[in-house]
């Protein structure tokens, strides 16, 4: 069957055809076709119409199945290959329905295997004749759909129809009204073709023509055939710019159809295709329009805005895409604020864009947002755009869901629409702070993840410069990261800008509205405008100004935009209520010699220019803030304005007054002399800070060269403490002539000025002044007493931070006079001229850090000895002088901390000291303050203070015992108050025996006990006479010997060993003891004490020889000794029974047996002395 289907398209002549003229049919991949065959048939009239209609499927496939014989085949049967085109073309002008497609296909596949420009030009003329023939666009019908078909196979043809045959498409345009759909369709189709050839745009007329038949087109089709050809050819044209302007004429002259209403018609059909056309065509004529506000303004008139507005309820996403880029372009013109509904347009473009993004439709979401971006940038103060808060809640939202996408220019948009959104009449009142907060945070979040530096050892390289996909990858990388820091810094400024409207503004505020989490444990913090604003300095300072300082060199072209932004950032935080901390880092970590080489490198760009010209006077004016007299902000800024950096402000100081190109008659502007202040100030706030703008030498040179200008024309006391601060700050950077003459002019320039108005509290001003060569011994002694006055030292319950700071201070002071002789002599004599005990108190602190420090090293331990020494007596008269009464007032903290200092200085005497008048009036002072309060009005001394009487007293004694002068006893015994107030100390608040707390109170008590037990010495040394007997139980003794504190035990053996020493008969102590412990008369004969008693003292001193302590050990022993004399005078045969008791073998031997290895201390070698010939041999298996 299938070879009769092939031999059937064989003529009866077939035999007398050669073989070449064979080829493959397409029925079978065997079955064969005969061209010339097939000619003979398509020739013949009486050939069934069916039979060519075959002929022609079969010739089509097979010219194109075998291309390349077939061409080869054509061209060299040339006269064949146009007698088939004409037949072919002849068949096509029969308007045979049957045959005409697939011939115009034949045809079409022919000329384009053939190219031959001769057979297509040809074929052109005869389609162009049959078109002028033609009398009825009917007759022409077939040849225009092959016209068609040769123009979008070969585009080129357009541009030789149009060059030769311009009553062609003059044709087709009156044709483009036919009442008849195909041909009214076909003629859209060829004038589309024909139109789109670039560089040969057609007349005015003609476009013109055209534009108001497609319009006439649409206004009046039912069918959507025909509505989407003439909106696809409307859209070809606007895609033309040279078409645009005609296209916009005939859309908005007078008339029936506009294009506005045409464009509704197109958007009402609800089908999408359409929908989407009708959308681009109008951001077409948008984007190519010379004119885009006007005709953005005509399309607003129409009400256009709106109905692109209601078209965004769709879920295409290329719709969606067209309306944002329509309606984005129409944000051009002021009125698109006004036409289109404000609440209802904000409200859909948000729920189109959350739409978007709910589907991943990124590429419409851009345009979304750029839209969103333009509206809260440009919408007018005057008119609402937020109807609430929940929309304004919805915007930061839906933005901050956008900035948290990893798509970069997504996140870049969402930051910018945040941006503009962050505006005052955005926001709700009150405003929600938590809704500012929340995409800070994720917009800070995500700088936060950049690395530090951006790109790390990647360098920016010119784009021509650039080699391979990586680096261009890398670069374009480094570029996103920029634009994004970028944002953020624009976003946290605007953030600041708000708090700052807000604290300005309190209708816009409501407390207990925001919550900032905790940065350690997640707690939440106040409730208030301040934690907001500390919240965002937190943001500020860990991430956003490391981010940015740390890639000042590899910004790119967003560099000034940045630091711009930046810089007011900055300048918000000092104008506002913000700790002063803050300002402190910021003014520390160099931010003045940065912002002004930042103004130095882009000085052409005038808006960093002013912003650094107004964060550096906000910086200063907070920094000076706590002073009496800052300088005018105004001086500041005129500094700022005149100068380019910090070589300009040292310029600047060295111009004269009276010469100076800057000296103006204008009230308005700022004279010199305010300038220069300005300019002092700054470098003030920048020293102040280590913030070194110039070179020291430098500065130096320009001070000098300032004040010989103002010798005659003294500057402010303000100016005056800024100059002296900094000529001591960089005095030490010149010779000894430029430091002489440095401190000559400047006090010079200073004169008679107030100290306190001119002082800085820093450690280069106290400095200058004793090392300085040229400086002045009362100037110096002003400085420092106000440096002590100011100087802050901690107390016991600061905090650790506190401490720190304070501890620097403190350290470097004590330093400083330990190693300058001027200073510790100007101290002295400032604590004996001082009438300020709080003055004094810290000269006492000081002077007990001194001796702290100097106890390392002996020579300076000398030295600071040799100028207390000298002037302790002065010390002391001023003391006394301010503590005359004693009897209505408290104790001084003053007398305290003096009495502590000297019995400090008298401890660190190697030399036994000579006590001079001033001590024994002191001494009778203290003597006296301890004594019971002879009125009620009289506050009683608290423990701490009656122990530091007593250490001062007990030092006292042991200097005066050791030079051999018995007045500090004489006095302290001539004390009945004194002597009943330490036994009272002694007898009472005992506590219990075994408490390990060494409290105040204890110390108190035992350090009693040691002045007792010196007294009683002195008393039997000096052959005194006491003003009191004191009587101390024995049970006393016995329970201090067996306290478990070291110092206890070893103060009571000390007072026991006196006590025995002297036999019990000292006038000043007499020891009791009740009547059960004396129950044996007959032993206790002729004894001041018990035999059980001294026996019990006897065990407990034993026990305490190996507790482990050599001091101790050494004390039993000597006690021991003591009681051995003592009781071998009073009763031998209790001597013997101590002295020869078993255990005073074995604990020799345990002795011995613990020190094998070592040498024997000293007490034990004493200790076999004591008893070696009077202890019998120890035997275990003897009994007690």
């Amino acid at each position: 069957m299938e070879m009769n289907n092939s031999l059937s398209l064989l003529t009866q002549r077939h035999m007398e055809h050669s073989p070449e003229w064979m080829v493959i049919g397409t029925s079978s991949r065997h079955g064969l076709l005969c061209l010339a065959c097939g000619v003979e048939l398509l020739e013949d009239p009486n050939t069934p119409t069916m039979k060519k209609k075959f002929l022609l499927g079969e010739m089509g496939p097979s010219f194109k199945d075998s291309s390349e014989v077939m061409t080869e085949f054509l061209i060299s049967h040339e006269k064949f290959t146009w007698y088939l085109v004409d037949i072919l073309f002849d068949i096509v002008q029969e308007n045979n329905e049957h045959l005409t497609e697939k011939s115009s296909d034949v045809l079409l596949q022919v000329c384009c295997q053939l190219q031959s420009d001769e057979l297509v030009y040809s074929l052109l003329q005869k389609v162009l004749k049959k078109i002028e023939a033609s009398t009825d666009s009917q007759q022409c019908l077939s040849v225009l759909s092959l016209l068609s078909k040769l123009l979008d196979a070969l585009p080129v043809l357009a541009q030789t129809l149009m060059e030769d045959n311009v009553d062609l498409l003059k044709f087709l345009t009156s044709e483009l009204s036919s009442p008849d759909e195909t041909i009214s369709c076909l003629a859209i189709r060829l004038v589309t073709s024909l139109l789109v050839v670039p560089g040969l745009p057609s007349s005015d007329t003609i476009i013109t023509e055209i534009c108001r038949r497609l319009f006439d087109i649409i206004t009046a089709a039912s069918s959507q055939k025909i509505i989407q050809s003439a909106v696809g050819l409307l859209r070809s044209l606007t895609e033309v710019p040279e078409y645009v302007t005609v296209i916009v004429d005939v859309s908005f002259s007078s008339g029936h159809h506009t294009f506005a209403s045409v464009m509704k018609k197109v958007l009402h059909t609800r089908k999408e295709s359409l929908q989407i056309s009708a959308v681009q065509i109008i951001g077409q004529l948008l984007s190519q329009s010379n004119n885009l506000q006007s005709l953005a303004e005509k399309l607003l008139d129409a009400d256009m805005a709106e109905f692109l507005v209601e078209q965004l309820s769709t879920t295409n996403q290329v719709l969606l895409s067209s309306i944002f880029c329509s309606l984005l372009l129409l944000t051009e013109s002021d009125k698109f604020f006004s036409k289109c509904h404000s609440v209802l347009g904000i409200d859909a473009i948000l729920r189109a864009a959350e739409q978007c993004l709910a589907m991943n439709y990124f590429d419409a979401l851009v345009y979304g947002l750029q839209l969103l971006c333009v509206i809260f940038e440009k919408h007018p103060e005057d008119q609402m755009l937020m109807s609430g808060p929940d929309l304004f809640k919805h915007s930061t939202v839906l933005l901050t869901k956008c900035v948290q996408l990893p798509e970069s220019k997504l996140l870049l948009l969402g930051m910018r629409c945040l941006h503009n959104l962050f505006r005052k009449d955005y926001l709700p009142v009150p405003v929600d702070l938590p809704c500012l907060t929340i995409p800070v945070n994720a917009a800070v979040g995500v700088i936060a993840q950049f690395p530090r530096p951006l790109m790390r050892g990647v360098k920016r390289q010119h784009p021509q410069r650039r080699e391979g996909d990586k680096q261009n990858s890398t670069n374009h990388k480094l570029a996103k990261q920029e634009e994004a820091i970028l944002c953020c810094v624009q976003l946290i400024e605007k953030a600041f800008s708000i708090a700052c409207a807000i604290s300005d503004d309190a209708s816009l505020y409501e407390e207990s509205q925001f919550i900032a989490p905790s940065h350690e444990d997640g707690c939440h913090d106040n409730s208030s405008l301040s934690s907001y604003t500390n919240h965002l300095l937190g943001l500020l300072e860990k991430d956003i100004i490391p981010t940015v300082m740390i890639n000042c060199g590899i910004f790119g072209e967003a560099s000034g935009k940045l630091f711009t932004s930046f810089v007011r950032t900055l300048c918000h935080c000092c104008v506002m209520d913000v700790t002063v901390d803050f300002v402190e880092k910021l003014a520390s970590s160099s931010f003045i010699q940065w912002a002004l080489e930042i103004k130095s490198k882009y000085y052409t760009d005038s808006g960093l220019c002013l912003s650094v010209d107004d964060f550096i006077p906000s910086l200063c004016t907070k920094l000076l803030s706590p002073s009496p007299n800052p300088v005018p902000t105004s001086s500041l800024k005129a500094a700022m304005h005149h100068s380019r950096g910090a070589e300009s402000l040292c310029k600047l100081l060295t111009e004269d007054p009276d010469m100076s190109i800057h000296k103006s008659s204008d009230q308005s502007e700022a004279s010199i002399l305010e300038i220069q202040d300005g300019c002092l100030a700054i470098l003030y706030c920048a020293w102040m800070h280590d913030d070194r703008l110039v070179p020291e030498i430098s500065l130096l040179e320009v001070l000098i060269l300032y004040m010989t200008h103002r010798s005659g024309n003294k500057p402010s006391d303000t100016s005056l403490k800024h100059l002296l601060f900094l000529v001591a700050s960089v005095s030490h950077a010149g010779n000894i002539a430029i430091q002489m003459e440095g401190a000559a002019t400047l006090l010079h320039v200073i004169g008679e000025a107030h100290g306190p108005a001119i002082y800085t509290h820093n450690q280069q001003i106290i400095e200058w002044c004793y090392t300085c060569p040229g400086g002045t011994t009362r100037f110096a002694s002003e400085m420092l007493e106000l440096w002590v006055q100011n100087l802050k030292l901690r107390d016991g319950d600061d905090d650790e931070d506190g401490k720190v700071a304070e501890g620097k201070e403190v350290d470097f002071f004590t330093g400083f006079v330990s190693s300058n002789q001027k200073c510790l002599s100007g101290l002295l004599d400032l604590f004996i001229t001082i009438n300020s005990e709080e003055t004094i108190s810290k000269i006492i602190r000081i002077l007990e850090r001194l001796f702290e420090d100097a106890s390392k090293n002996q020579a300076s331990l000398s030295n600071l000895m040799d100028d207390i020494m000298e002037k302790l007596p002065r010390m002391q008269a001023k003391v006394l002088s301010s503590n005359k009464d004693v009897n209505t007032a408290a104790v001084s903290s003053g007398l305290i901390s003096f009495l502590r200092l000297v019995t400090t200085v008298y401890t660190s005497c190697t030399d036994a000291q000579q006590v001079n008048s001033s001590d024994l009036k002191l001494i009778f002072h203290v003597v006296k303050l301890l004594g019971p309060p002879e009125s009620e009005e009289t506050t009683d001394i608290q423990p701490d203070q009656s122990l530091v009487m007593l250490n001062y007293l007990t030092i006292i004694l042991l200097q005066s015992s050791g030079s051999g002068d018995s007045r500090v006893a004489s006095v302290m015994l001539s004390s009945e108050s004194l002597l009943s107030s330490l036994q009272e100390t002694i007898t009472s608040n005992q506590g219990r025996r075994l408490d390990v707390l060494y409290t105040t109170q204890k110390k108190v008590r035992y350090q009693s006990i040691y002045i007792i037990a010196l007294l009683v010495k002195l008393c039997a040394s000096f052959k005194l006479k006491p003003s009191l007997l004191l009587k101390i139980d024995a049970d006393v003794i016995l329970k201090s010997l067996m306290d478990k504190d070291l110092c206890v035990k070893v103060i009571t053996i000390q007072l026991l060993t006196i006590l025995l020493d002297v036999g019990f008969a000292s006038p000043l102590v007499h020891t009791t003891e009740g009547a059960q412990q004396r129950s044996r008369p007959d032993i206790d004969v002729g004894l001041h004490l018990s035999a059980s008693t001294l026996r019990s003292v006897f065990f407990i001193l034993q026990n305490m020889l190996l507790q482990g302590s050599d001091f101790l050990s050494w004390n039993c022993v000597m006690c021991l000794s003591s009681l051995q004399q003592y009781v071998s005078k009073k009763n031998s045969h209790l001597a013997d029974h101590l002295l020869k008791q078993p255990w005073n073998g074995f604990l020799i031997q345990c002795s011995l047996n613990f020190h094998q290895d070592s040498v024997p201390p000293a007490w034990l070698l004493q200790l076999l002395s004591l008893v070696s010939d009077n202890f019998k041999a120890w035997d275990p298996s003897s009994s007690f």
